[in-house]
């Protein structure tokens, strides 16, 4: 059985939902020296539990079949019809996955089997001569838990973690379009604030962690993408401010109005949908701690630190 084996430390971008954690890998997907893992990367149930690996998740979701089937790729609101081309193999992802999986294996040779069985069954994927270097992947919620993140840097200490932190309140806007799960405001404020100070204290512990601002990845893209690329040791070039699939240009997985081909600017003002009487909902307490918090991680960002 021949296959390209991959071995890469991981690029782990995790904070809560509706952050630009999607954003995030659609900007590492065109570039010549990451594989970039698509969708959400979910190898337990639940997705952010990493306390150990007993049984893998492969590609076999509802959802996944779906794209599958119709042999397109597309997130969020877009239609499957006005997706990108994507050729995935379920049935050899198994069969190579369990070729390569065994007893004997460790935390990371397992995750190095999951990763090769992944992209080796993504049959159109666009290889290059040009050596790896990480793969990149998008996990919510994953920095809520330290055995979780304690987990992540011992089997990639040579990894990164990256969380995004976006304007409490702009966040709050494209959470409440989402999904009903944030229906509660204070509770869904609470959350945003456990995932920042959770990011924060991260970024303080581990050497390899990282805070992106979300105004600034939308507003100053380049230089944004440039203080990354420097700081993973990759070159930088125009595909890290073109959100791509496949290397192909696609849509934005956004709670509004979806776009093509380019960073959404419009995504900075969100908040202006929450209306007053809504926003009266809101404890002011919490909402003043949730900006002091954010005005915290401005100050361990990566554009300013």
């Amino acid at each position: 059985m021949e296959f390209v084996i991959i071995n890469q430390p991981l690029i782990l971008i995790s904070q809560i939902q509706r952050s630009g954690g999607s954003l995030m890998s659609q900007l590492f997907d065109g570039h010549d020296e990451i594989y970039a893992h698509p969708l959400e990367l979910k190898l337990n149930d639940p997705k952010w539990d990493w306390s150990q690996f007993t049984k893998f998740y492969l590609s076999d979701s509802l959802k996944w079949r779906i794209l599958v089937e119709q042999k397109k790729y597309a997130k969020g609101k877009n239609l499957l019809q006005e997706g990108n081309d994507f050729l995935f193999d379920l049935k050899y992802q198994k069969q190579l996955f369990n070729y390569i999986n065994n007893q004997k294996l460790n935390d990371r040779e397992k995750l190095n089997a999951y990763f090769t069985s992944f992209f080796n069954a993504f049959k159109n994927y666009k290889k290059n001569n040009k050596k790896k270097k990480y793969v990149t992947a998008f996990t919510p919620r994953i920095n809520f838990f330290d055995y979780s993140i304690n987990k992540f840097f011992s089997i990639y200490p040579d990894g990164f973690f990256l969380s995004i932190i976006r304007h409490p309140k702009n966040w709050l806007a494209s959470a409440l379009f989402h999904s009903k799960i944030y229906s509660d405001i204070n509770h869904a404020l609470s959350l945003w604030l456990q995932s920042t100070e959770r990011s924060i204290q991260i970024k303080n512990k581990y050497i390899n962690s990282i805070i992106i601002n979300f105004d600034n990845l939308i507003s100053e893209s380049n230089s944004t993408m440039k203080k990354i690329a420097n700081k993973i040791n990759i070159e930088y070039n125009d595909s890290l401010v073109l959100p791509s699939f496949n290397g192909e240009p696609t849509y934005s997985n956004s709670s509004f109005q979806t776009k093509k081909e380019t960073i959404d600017k419009e995504t900075l003002n969100r908040s202006s949908y929450i209306n007053d009487s809504t926003f009266k909902k809101v404890n002011i307490n919490l909402y003043n701690k949730c900006l002091d918090t954010y005005n915290l991680s401005l100050t361990v960002s990566l554009n300013l630190n």
